[in-house]
């Protein structure tokens, strides 16, 4: 568990700059991962269990999964954001292969060359709720990459300026979602495709981390 830490400006040749996570638990709670580089997961690497709370993954970069790379694992944000990550490739803000949950966070600000800005949900099964996804691009899926079950809910997919707010297979709407653009195919009675959000910047609007 770390809790009230800076893992920071670290660099390794293959997976987590930051933070290699292999097996069993990991926790991180009012933490920040910035600054860190590697091939994979240059702010976090995770093939295990890791839960994520009240933190910022920022600055990060990596070819595939700047801020967070999950392969095979579990991996949940709360209450986090993840910005400003770029990889050369895919997954600016998270690559994730495994299960996925973002719950009350924000994705914002991360780049990629090919797919997925700011996610690129590339296998098993992820779960969007009460979240944000803004200001993030790729050629492909500026906000979100999808190829295969991603579930949103009560969530902003919004103002990507390059790729769409989405890519790749449809997302699956549970409802009360909104998007600027028509990309994300939302078709429940309570999703806002091609809506404007009105986001304001990315700030400190006085919560743990910085958010629109």
């Amino acid at each position: 568990t770390l809790t009230n830490s800076i893992v920071s400006n670290n660099t390794a040749t293959h997976f987590g700059g930051g933070i290699y996570h292999e097996t069993g638990t990991l926790t991180l709670t009012n933490s920040d991962a910035s600054g860190n580089t590697s091939e994979k997961g240059g702010g976090i690497y995770n093939r295990g269990t890791l839960t994520i709370t009240y933190s910022a993954i920022s600055g990060n970069s990596a070819e595939v999964g700047g801020g967070v790379s999950n392969e095979g694992g579990t991996l949940s944000l709360i209450n986090s954001t993840v910005s400003g990550n770029t990889p050369t490739v895919s997954g600016g803000g998270i690559f994730n292969n495994g299960t996925f949950n973002l719950i009350n966070s924000t994705v914002s600000g991360n780049s990629a060359t090919e797919r997925g800005g700011g996610i690129y949900h590339y296998g098993g099964i992820g779960y969007l709720t009460s979240s944000t996804i803004s200001d993030n691009s790729a050629n492909y899926g500026g906000g979100i990459y999808n190829s295969v079950t991603l579930v949103l809910r009560n969530t902003i997919v919004a103002m990507n300026p390059l790729g769409g707010d989405c890519s790749g297979y449809n997302v699956a709407s549970l409802g009360a979602n909104l998007a600027s653009d028509g990309t994300c195919s939302l078709t429940e009675e309570t999703d806002l495709p091609n809506t404007n959000p009105m986001l304001g910047p990315l700030q400190d609007n006085g919560g743990p981390t910085t958010t629109h």
